[in-house]
């Protein structure tokens, strides 16, 4: 299309003192790249079109290194055809987890909140980011580029913790692009989806060797809590995991309450000043290690535990096993 458009601005300036000519020439020019650009961007949407590659293992960025320096070496050069060889990893090989295995991976989507939750069978979505416009949101921008490069083609759960922009944003283009077997969120009202629940505490189910539970807010509504928000609690028989969205610090203080278990790790989004509860609700669950997903705190010493945050690591994944039952 270069050849045509190309021309037709040339022959514009051309006859640049002549406004009729030029206007014209410069018309048919901006039309037919209206039209190329239209082209182009339904072509960019089909997803056969598509490729989305991820290196899964620093090994297999060596090899794809040296493959190209192979291909790209001069002619004649032994063994170059073996370049081939050196990529076929990329494309045959992706990590599984084992039966006793679950896989968290907490997003850097620069705003809010998205954890990836995956065992071997299931894949689990907590929250899913912030949205400023149509164009500019963490669905489109973050989620669903990483989805596909972990070949994850559905989410048996979406699970939207809090009814905060920042948390819930990405939600309509990822359920426009993934099957989502079932939708729990604080406000149901929402998402219209043909499976979607009231997230409130006793819901559990068990996935592999891992017992999920959601343990915040109560079923009955709380009046001084205006701003609830899911916990979830994922444990098996050595370690336990608290999620949390923004929860208030009345949601704290009214989880101080209950029983809680110690907590491997805690998983919660960016919150504005420390607050005592959050400092009383880790030193009471005992938390071993917490990630932020945004800024950590100014002040990090006040917390008896280690602190990673995606501002500074990026995204953060861990892996867990459970003892193997017989």
């Amino acid at each position: 299309m270069g050849w045509i458009i190309l021309p037709l601005c040339f022959t514009g300036l051309f006859f640049i003192k002549n406004n009729f000519l030029s206007h014209f020439f410069f018309y048919l020019a901006d039309k037919l790249f209206q039209f190329l650009w239209h082209f182009l961007e339904s072509m960019a949407n089909l997803s056969f079109l598509q490729f989305h590659l991820a290196f899964s293992s620093p090994v297999f960025m060596i090899t794809t290194f040296l493959s190209l320096l192979l291909f790209l070496s001069p002619r004649g050069f032994p063994c170059k055809y073996l370049s081939v060889l050196w990529c076929l990893p990329l494309f045959i090989h992706y990590p599984v987890l084992k039966n006793n295995e679950i896989k968290f991976t907490v997003l850097d989507v620069e705003r809010g909140q998205s954890v990836l939750i995956q065992t071997l069978h299931h894949h689990l979505l907590f929250d899913t980011g912030f949205k400023k416009d149509e164009t500019h949101e963490a669905g489109s921008q973050f989620i669903i580029p990483f989805l596909r490069t972990q070949k994850i083609n559905f989410l048996d759960i979406l699970l939207i913790s809090s009814n905060d922009k920042l948390l819930y944003g990405g939600t309509q283009s990822l359920v426009n692009e993934f099957p989502v077997k079932k939708i729990i969120s604080i406000t149901p009202e929402l998402f219209a989806h043909a499976s979607v629940q009231s997230c409130h505490a006793g819901m559990m189910w068990e996935w592999e060797q891992f017992q999920f539970k959601i343990i915040y807010p109560s079923i009955e509504k709380n009046e001084n809590d205006k701003a609830p928000s899911c916990v979830l609690l994922i444990s098996n028989s050595k370690e336990n995991v608290i999620l949390t969205g923004h929860l208030s610090v009345q949601g704290f203080k009214n989880l101080l309450e209950m029983p809680l278990p110690d907590a491997f790790i805690l998983i919660t989004p960016r919150y504005g000043p420390i607050t005592r509860s959050l400092q009383n609700f880790i030193r009471k669950a005992s938390v071993k290690k917490l990630i932020i997903s945004g800024k950590s705190f100014k002040n990090p010493a006040l917390f008896p535990s280690e602190i990673y945050d995606t501002e500074t690591h990026g995204m953060i994944s861990l892996k867990i096993s459970s003892a193997i039952r017989n």
